[in-house]
């Protein structure tokens, strides 16, 4: 600053003090930081906030970059304040301007750099503009409410006029508080609770329990229902995970992702015991092309070959200096302002955030404004994450206690590409949405946990599936789809089939909210709104009828008749297997047609009703009536010992002997029979006859 500022504080400090020349030197220093403080400006346009840079640089760093004087051909710069958040200015510390043209030139060239591009493993579709220069940024801390985002930083665009050309300058603030942002719990799904806001069925809401009717896993990535883990990566090199929202987003209503995200716990600087360095990193991109576009992974993680697209990254791979041009991303900027911690570059230890945006060539660049260090830094643990939109626009992402926020209608260029800007803001149009995490020739453990996500579709058919009393017995779905897409609905029966193997089976499909839905065809009209179909479930009958009670049978029936619960299905099966059914009427009566029955014939008779539930078996056998032929005695002599002849196979053959005594014997499967009896005398008379199974006696023979 100029000497007379400098003079005018170090007399006012010199008075005050008048201890002679440690005064001096004391008022020369705090006048070395009001006058920086004087210095500081604020932006309009966007708005960013990324955290507590100076916290995250490790023990040792500098807190304060010395004033650098920018060349005479640079751009006099003044900022306006911010138009999307109005931050509290403070002297609690004195803040540091370093304009941004000379930022970038009191660093390294990018020609001298060591190349740290990872190679990328697939490609998809996007990517954005190289930034010139990087806008360095100033820091100070300053005091907030506790219930504002600790260690915040805020990068704000400026405008510049100078002999008729604007320039961009960015300020980064740090501010610390004593709360961390609240993550907003989930809802489950389950019991009475409404997945579904019925008062406005444009609105979705996407927890575990539907996150996979929502979304589509693609490459490495699974994912865990029980915990709604989207793991994108293991601990390998070479893998590329992504995951995409198959619903476009109105962009003209506010939209919240909540969860946490794990990138791994290597990163720029650290390596494993191993060795293995960290990469790469996992992008959520937003852009207004078709929503299974899946960007390219490796250098422009998820972005690059996506054309005008926007977004946030958690990078722990610094592309220090150009990728290869198939990379379709540039140099990753060198924040920190030109700090160092134990020698190294504050960029050279550290993952970190960024916006990040692509061209409409579908290159991308990272925000050089936007970017710092990741508060804490990746360890292989859960970190709350955060992404806000509202209506006029203001994008905000929040990572444990570091937020980042931008205007996407008012963001300049070192945030975001004149290209992004005008597709995503133009109008109303509609977002797509997908994340992607790749480990190029790093390794890490990358994953992502939604808790819940809110958005507004431009057309959507909610699905919900309730009980009787209305209670949500299987988490709800939605249909996607083009305005005025014709969906078959038989895209649920594996729903249905879910809730039924609860024990419930379907009553009902209630579609007084889907004007569009047509009972005949079975199909719903993707018209623009929201509908509601409502599928009521009753519990499944899981008792089984009582046992048929059959009426005696005998040979020649031509029918089993009885009585069993009413309405229920009565099935004869015959001796040969065959069956015959018939239904009970409201009585419970039945009779079910059967060819004649022969003695001894067995059937049995079982009822299902209408939930399938089967009864015990009735048995009946058809009794035999008919006695057996009389023996055939063979011829006996006075001292016989035995009877002998043949008589009904199976039959007792029973003897009568003249004293009135009784002998018997089992005709063997041939029929023949021999019944022990005392020695038989000349002229007596003995009587023999044959009893079957059922009892039936024979004519005697004598």
């Amino acid at each position: 600053m100029g000497k007379d500022i400098f003079s005018k504080k170090s007399r006012f400090s010199i008075r005050k003090l008048n201890i002679g020349v440690c005064s001096v030197l004391l008022g020369t220093l705090i006048m070395i930081g009001h006058t920086a403080q004087a210095d500081e400006t604020t932006s309009d346009g966007a708005t960013v906030a990324a955290t507590a840079v100076s916290a995250s640089q490790g023990d040792g760093a500098s807190t304060t970059t010395p004033p650098i004087t920018a060349p005479e051909s640079a751009s006099t710069t003044t900022v306006a304040p911010a138009a999307t958040e109005a931050v509290p200015t403070s002297s609690v510390a004195p803040t540091t301007t370093v304009d941004s043209g000379v930022g970038v030139s009191s660093e390294a060239p990018v020609a001298t750099s060591t190349t740290s591009s990872a190679p990328a493993s697939s490609e998809a579709s996007s990517t954005s503009p190289v930034a010139s220069s990087e806008a360095t940024t100033s820091t100070s801390a300053k005091p907030t409410a506790a219930s504002e985002v600790s260690n915040s930083v805020t990068a704000s665009t400026a405008t510049t006029t100078a002999s008729s050309e604007s320039a961009t300058e960015t300020t980064t603030t740090v501010l610390e508080t004593v709360a961390t942002p609240r993550v907003r719990r989930r809802r489950s799904t389950e019991g009475t609770t409404r997945s579904v806001d019925e008062t406005n069925l444009q609105r979705a809401v996407v927890t575990k329990e539907n996150f996979e009717s929502f979304f589509q896993e693609g490459g490495t990535a699974t994912y865990d229902k029980s915990t709604g883990t989207i793991k994108l990566t293991d601990d390998v090199s070479g893998q590329v995970g992504s995951a995409y929202l198959r619903f476009k987003i109105d962009s003209g209503e506010p939209f919240t992702f909540t969860g946490k995200v794990d990138i791994g716990n290597k990163y720029e600087g650290k390596t494993d015991a191993d060795g293995r360095p960290g990469g790469d990193g996992v992008g959520f991109v937003f852009h207004t092309g078709k929503v299974d576009t899946i960007g390219q992974s490796g250098a422009s993680i998820g972005m690059g070959t996506i054309k005008n697209a926007f977004g946030f990254k958690l990078d722990s791979w610094h592309n220090t200096s150009n990728p290869n041009a198939n990379q379709n991303a540039s140099a990753d900027p060198k924040y920190g302002n030109g700090r160092k911690v134990n020698g190294k570059f504050v960029w050279e230890q550290n993952a970190f955030g960024s916006f990040y945006s692509s061209n409409a060539a579908g290159k991308v660049t990272t925000s050089s404004t936007a970017a710092a260090a990741l508060d804490p830094k990746p360890n292989g643990e859960w970190v709350d994450f955060k992404i806000v939109y509202d209506k006029d626009k203001n994008f905000t992402v929040t990572y444990g206690s570091q937020t980042w926020t931008t205007n996407l209608k008012n963001a300049n260029t070192s945030i975001m590409t004149a290209e992004a800007k005008r597709a995503l803001t133009n109008g109303n149009p509609t977002f797509a949405l997908s994340f992607l995490g790749s480990t190029g020739s790093g390794t890490n453990l990358q994953r992502v946990q939604i808790e819940r996500f809110e958005f507004t579709a431009p057309q959507i058919v909610h699905m919900k599936f309730v009980d009787v009393n209305g209670n949500e017995i299987e988490a709800s779905s939605a249909i996607p789809g083009d305005e005025n897409e014709v969906v078959n609905l038989s895209t649920q029966d594996k729903k249905i089939a879910a809730v039924e193997a609860k024990g419930y089976k379907l009553k009902k499909i209630d579609h007084s909210k889907a004007p569009s839905y047509n009972e005949d065809n079975n199909t719903v009209t993707l018209s623009p709104g929201g509908q509601l179909l409502t599928y009521v479930f009753e519990e499944k009958d899981t008792t089984p009828p009582d046992a048929p009670v059959v009426n005696p049978v005998k040979a020649g029936d031509t029918a089993v008749t009885g009585t069993a619960e009413a309405g229920s299905t009565v099935e004869v099966t015959l001796p040969d297997g065959t069956k015959a059914t018939a239904t009970a009427d409201p009585d419970g009566n039945f009779s079910v047609p059967v060819s004649a029955l022969k003695e001894n014939d067995t059937v049995s008779v079982t009822a299902k009703d209408a939930s399938n539930n089967t009864s015990t078996p009735t048995t009946v056998t058809v009794p035999d009536t008919t006695a057996p032929v009389a023996p055939t005695v063979n011829p006996v002599t006075a001292g016989a010992t035995a009877v002998t002849g043949t008589a009904e196979a199976g039959s007792t053959v029973e003897v009568t002997l003249p004293d009135g005594s009784k002998a018997t014997a089992t005709a063997d499967p041939d029929g023949n029979f021999s019944v022990p009896v005392s020695a038989l005398k000349e002229n007596d008379t003995v009587s023999v006859t044959a009893k079957d199974a059922s009892n039936n006696t024979s004519a005697p023979t004598t």
